[in-house]
């Protein structure tokens, strides 16, 4: 019983130690940090911000042979199809046969990186809807520096097997 004591005081001990190591990591700037967590990246000091590409009209329309995605940059979409898509969200995929509207991310859970080419950025969009068995469906958009281009097309690249949907979108507002 003498010996608990002692042995209750080192446990407490590491566990305070290991909190404090923690909560100073998460403190530390990263080289990487949020401008503006929707609509903005800072990277070792130099800033983008996206807000030019919100799309006015409330959405891009990206047409395939199978659906049809819309996309807003900086805020969730405004729908052309209001009776289908109905969660709000930065990414809709539309079933043209069916109506059908699935929600491909939450704005409010949003990460960003630089590419690894450093020739553009990544933005994602977790949380979207549940495919059903275990995964959500999530959206990455990979903004590409194209100086000459202020709003390029954008392409769908493809869908992954778990459910993560990619994008292109070339724009000189993607150049640091």
């Amino acid at each position: 019983s003498r010996l608990l004591v002692p042995m209750k005081a080192v446990f407490f001990s590491l566990v305070l130690a290991t909190l404090l190591a923690v909560s100073h990591a998460m403190m530390q700037p990263h080289a990487a940090a949020p401008l503006n967590s929707v609509c903005g990246l800072s990277v070792n000091g130099k800033h983008l911000d996206l807000t030019p590409l919100f799309a006015k009209n409330g959405s891009y329309l990206i047409h395939t042979k199978n659906y049809t995605y819309e996309i807003q940059v900086c805020a969730n979409v405004k729908t052309s199809f209001p009776a289908k898509c109905t969660t709000p969200s930065p990414a809709n995929e539309i079933d043209p046969t069916t109506g059908a509207c699935t929600y491909l991310g939450d704005i409010t859970t949003v990460a960003w990186d630089e590419s690894p080419d450093k020739d553009g950025v990544y933005v994602t969009y977790y949380h979207g809807q549940l495919d059903g068995r275990v995964y959500h469906r999530m959206t990455r958009i990979y903004f590409m520096c194209n100086p000459k281009v202020e709003l390029g097309e954008i392409v769908f690249e493809h869908e992954t097997n778990r459910d993560q949907y990619h994008f292109a979108f070339p724009t000189k507002y993607a150049c640091f």
